[in-house]
């Protein structure tokens, strides 16, 4: 491990990100982070390699541009950030604060991935629209097409 440990608010300062986000790469990059994070009486600080791979993490990232939050989860971090944990009775209620805080995170990716694919299907809808139109169109110009033919080869 490096020698100076940072603070989550310290490496959300540092990579420029809210500090929602520096929760969810740890979350995501758990077993590449092992070794390079300490969780001491509640607060997770990671060493340099680690702060170094959460960076590349996000510079790798091309589609997380997503820009609706969900302010419930941001909040749970801002006060887990803000929490004294000498208020904690055991390590168990740490654990568990740091279980619902997962589970809110893992609840506003799959809103996230909801949002993205009710994005996907508005998009291939308005497609199956305009190729049905298109469709619609030609159709009418066939009938008007095979009019002419008829009345040309009728009427001679």
């Amino acid at each position: 491990m490096g020698e100076y440990m940072y603070k989550i608010k310290e490496a959300a300062k540092i990579l420029g990100v809210e500090t929602i986000e520096i929760h969810r790469k740890l979350i995501n990059l758990k077993s590449e982070l092992k070794g390079h994070t300490i969780s001491k009486n509640g607060i997770i600080t990671i060493d340099e390699f680690g702060l170094n791979l959460i960076e590349r993490s996000f510079i790798n990232l091309e589609e997380d541009n997503f820009v609706n939050k969900d302010p419930e989860l941001e909040i749970a971090c801002e006060e887990q950030n803000e929490v004294d944990y000498d208020d904690y009775h055991s390590n168990e209620e740490i654990d568990i604060d740091v279980e619902i805080l997962e589970t809110k995170a893992a609840i506003y990716d799959l809103k996230k991935q909801i949002m993205d694919l009710d994005k996907n299907i508005n998009y291939k809808t308005d497609e199956l629209n305009r190729k049905s139109n298109d469709l619609n169109a030609v159709t009418r110009k066939l009938k008007l097409v095979e009019k002419e033919y008829y009345n040309r080869i009728v009427r001679g």
